[in-house]
């Protein structure tokens, strides 16, 4: 789990090198919420057998980015 968290780190990380997220954003923190997201989704699943959650989960995950790059997308 710890490496899959540093993945994540380490791709936001990488994104913000490439003015692709704000550099305010705290990658550390955007890599934490979309993983915390994602296991909440997964508990969602398997504990009350619904499907539904990913697609809640995946909307959660990309309005987490949209914040992340706001700005950014201003400048294409």
């Amino acid at each position: 789990m710890k490496k899959w968290l540093a993945n994540l780190e380490q791709a936001a990380r990488e994104a913000q090198s490439a003015n692709e997220i704000k550099k305010e954003v705290d990658v550390r923190q955007l890599a934490f919420e979309i993983q915390a997201l994602a296991m909440g989704a997964n508990w969602s699943s398997r504990l009350f057998r619904d499907k539904s959650v990913f697609r809640l989960v995946r909307g959660a995950i990309l309005q987490r980015i949209d914040q992340a790059t706001e700005s950014m997308q201003s400048r294409e």
